[in-house]
């Protein structure tokens, strides 16, 4: 995307987090490469919290699918603003910005950019088995 830059060189890896993931450690590589991050099989959602070390105006997301065409995300929720959200409190509370990924993936989708201006921390509610987020 041009004029976009990349986060992660302001990304604090060490504050990041991810509730309901095969393996919770994976969220360091998935960050700061490509890996891949599994949801638990009985449940595919994913609950990411990304902090950076500084505040950020996010213009754009994309979400990539896993191998598996089978399983394929169907939706996101964008929350800002809060590090200590859990499945409970997502499902209530409004997102900050929510958007359906069946025509999107793979694709940079743009975020209400004031809504995301000045953030420190994102936390992003997604439906999927195989994710890769770039941010």
């Amino acid at each position: 995307m041009k004029g976009s830059v990349c986060l992660n060189n302001v990304l604090s890896l060490d504050q990041c987090s991810a509730l309901n993931t095969e393996d919770p450690d994976t969220l360091r590589a998935v960050l700061s490469s490509t890996s891949v991050i599994k949801s638990n099989e009985e449940d595919p959602q994913i609950l990411i919290t990304v902090k950076f070390h500084q505040n950020v105006n996010i213009t754009h997301i994309q979400i990539e699918s896993g191998k598996n065409e089978d399983i394929l995300p169907s939706n996101l929720k964008m929350f800002t603003g809060r590090d200590d959200l859990d499945f409970d409190d997502v499902q209530d509370m409004k997102a900050t910005e929510a958007f359906d990924l069946s025509k999107n993936l793979g694709k940079p989708i743009r975020v209400n950019i004031p809504r995301f201006k000045n953030v420190n921390t994102i936390t992003v509610r997604i439906f999927y088995n195989n994710l890769i987020l770039f941010l």
